[in-house]
This record gives structure tokens, C-alpha cells and sequence, in this order.
């Protein structure tokens, strides 16, 4: 009766969830990219897409090589290490991730020297390497803590410990969405141009979402790529530009447009709604970690993390 229940709960919240705000009616007008940009620019961009796809694709089949490899000995090297089984399991995640990392390095070598071939890029290959420090150093503790919180529920509820742990993602999911703003903060600088900052205060107002920070991302030295993102939510709510937005390659008008498209998923609740997907979907790779971990005694075992690791990617995989 109880699972019955769970399952229709689960299927209401999904239904409620799908539901959109787009009118049934409205009339998008046809649009193809061969009407606007020459044959020969869409043959560049295909095959600029191409190369990197191949890229990505190699690189993934590297990872799950590595992860297969330290899955089958995950618990020879946990033994090797020193401490605590929760100490010796993060200590194994952290060189897992380190390994994953290193072996993905010379793929991301080569797309980043295709954009540079393509000029979407001039940071050199040093600065490219040290430019993700500060994200990679949150990923990495955000996993630490995962794991470790994942083997505490497994060591104390035993196989049943995805009941619990399926919350507990979805509420540390949240943490981090909260407080992702916050710990990137320092990269994000005031928008100079006041003009600018009045018209999207009242797009926002428009829009029903008054008062959102707007901050400018340096990303020139990097990339010439442009793009805009909304972060966080409630108290953090950031709208972000990128300062190659603003460099006069654009309209007004077309920063404008940017602008109120980041606007309205936080007058849409995107951020909510996809925080909400992700709490629903959230026991399915908890369930997975707890089945797929149980070759090497389960998500308690230290010499189990490389394994964790393995099926955490593949659950991704297959949820995109």
C-alpha cells in the first residue's frame, strides 16, 4: 500500500511538473538556418561540431575504461591507504577523480585547441589548464562530502539506505544551487553601464521578478563566445552577463532580448521546477549506487567508491 502510494504521488508531481504556460496558440513563425546563414558557414559549423563530438565521445570511453580498471581494484587500493574506512573511501574518490581528470586532459587539449583554430578562443594552453582551479576544487569538495554522507546512511541503514539518501541529494542539490552564486562571487563585477542596469530592472518588474542583481562575468581574456545564465535562488539570485556580451558586438536591443530571456525562467520558475525534477528524480541514482555497489560489499566499503563512481556516470548518462 505504501509503495502504491509513493508511486502515485511520484506520477502526480511529474504530471504537475510537465505542465507548461506556454498558449496553446502561439503561432511560431518558420525559421530554417539555411535561410539566414551561406551553405558554407553551415558546413564549418557542422563539422566544427563534429570534431568536437568525436572528441567528447573518446574522452567518455577513456573515463569508463579508467573507472572499469579502478572499479575491479578499488578494494586492493583501499587497502593500501591508511585511516578510518570513511577517510580511506574519500581519500579513493578523490584520487578516482583525479585519475578521470588526467586521462580526460589531452581530449580537452585538443577541443580547446579546435576553438582556438576557430577563433573562438586565444587563452593560452597554460592559463586554459589553470583556469577551472576554483571549480574543480568545488566539484571535488561537493563530491567528497556526497560520498561521505552516502557512506554513513550505507553503513548505518544498510541496503536500504537509497530510501533516505534520495532526500538528502535533493536537499544538498539545493545547498548548492543556493549557495553556488555566493562561492563565485568574487569572479562577477558590478554592470558599469547604468542605462543597461535601469532597462533590465524593468524587464524584471515587468516580468514579475523585481530587484535580481545583475553582475557581469570576465570571460574576454578566455573566450569570444557570448552567453548569459540566471544563478541561484531566493536571497542569491544573480543574473549574470558575460562581458563579451557587452563589448559592442551587439545591439542594445539584442542584449536586451538576453536579458529578459534569463528574466523569464525566474518569472517561469525554472530554477524551482528543475530543483523539484531533480528531488523526483533524485532515489533513482541512489538506488543505483546501492544495487550497483553491491559486488564490492556495498556503498559502506571504502574499496567501493571507484564503483560508485562508475555507476554514478553511467546514471547520467542515461537520465540525460
Amino acid at each position: 500500500m505504501a509503495v502504491a502510494a509513493a508511486v502515485g504521488g511520484w506520477t502526480l508531481t511529474a504530471a504537475l511538473l510537465w505542465r507548461t504556460a506556454v498558449p496553446g496558440d502561439l503561432q511560431v513563425p518558420a525559421l530554417a538556418a539555411r535561410d539566414v546563414f551561406p551553405p558554407a558557414v553551415l558546413a564549418e559549423t557542422d563539422r566544427f561540431a563534429s570534431v568536437l563530438r568525436g572528441l567528447w565521445l573518446a574522452s567518455l570511453v577513456a573515463e569508463l575504461a579508467l573507472l572499469g580498471l579502478l572499479a575491479w581494484h578499488g578494494p586492493a587500493l583501499a587497502r593500501r591507504l591508511r585511516g578510518g574506512g570513511i577517510a580511506r573511501g574519500v581519500a579513493l574518490l578523490a584520487a578516482t577523480l583525479g585519475a578521470a581528470w588526467l586521462v580526460g586532459l589531452p581530449f580537452g587539449a585538443a577541443a580547446h585547441w579546435w576553438r582556438r583554430r576557430h577563433d573562438l578562443t586565444t587563452l593560452g594552453y597554460l592559463d586554459w589548464l589553470l583556469a577551472p582551479w576554483l571549480g574543480l576544487l568545488v566539484t571535488l569538495a561537493i563530491a567528497c562530502l556526497a560520498v561521505a554522507a552516502g557512506m554513513v546512511l550505507a553503513r548505518r541503514l544498510g541496503t536500504r539506505w537509497w530510501v533516505a539518501g534520495g532526500p538528502l541529494l535533493a536537499a544538498f542539490g539545493a545547498v548548492v544551487v543556493l549557495v553556488q552564486p555566493l562561492v563565485f562571487a568574487p569572479r562577477f563585477e558590478p554592470l558599469e553601464d547604468r542605462a543597461l542596469a535601469r532597462e533590465i530592472a524593468r524587464l524584471g518588474a515587468e516580468l514579475g521578478v523585481p530587484g535580481i542583481e545583475v553582475r557581469v562575468r570576465r570571460v574576454h581574456d578566455r573566450t569570444r563566445r557570448a552567453n548569459a545564465s540566471l544563478h541561484g535562488i531566493g536571497p542569491t539570485r544573480r543574473l549574470i552577463l558575460w562581458d563579451t556580451l557587452l563589448d559592442g558586438r551587439f545591439t542594445e536591443r539584442e542584449v536586451r532580448f538576453v536579458a529578459a530571456h534569463e528574466l523569464a525562467h525566474a518569472a517561469r520558475r525554472h530554477l524551482w521546477k528543475g530543483l523539484a525534477w531533480f528531488a523526483l528524480l533524485a532515489p533513482l541514482p541512489a538506488l543505483a549506487l546501492a544495487h550497483g555497489t553491491r559486488p564490492r560489499g556495498g556503498l559502506g566499503e571504502p574499496g567501493a567508491v571507484p564503483l560508485a563512481v562508475l555507476v554514478a556516470v553511467c546514471a547520467q548518462l542515461a537520465l540525460l
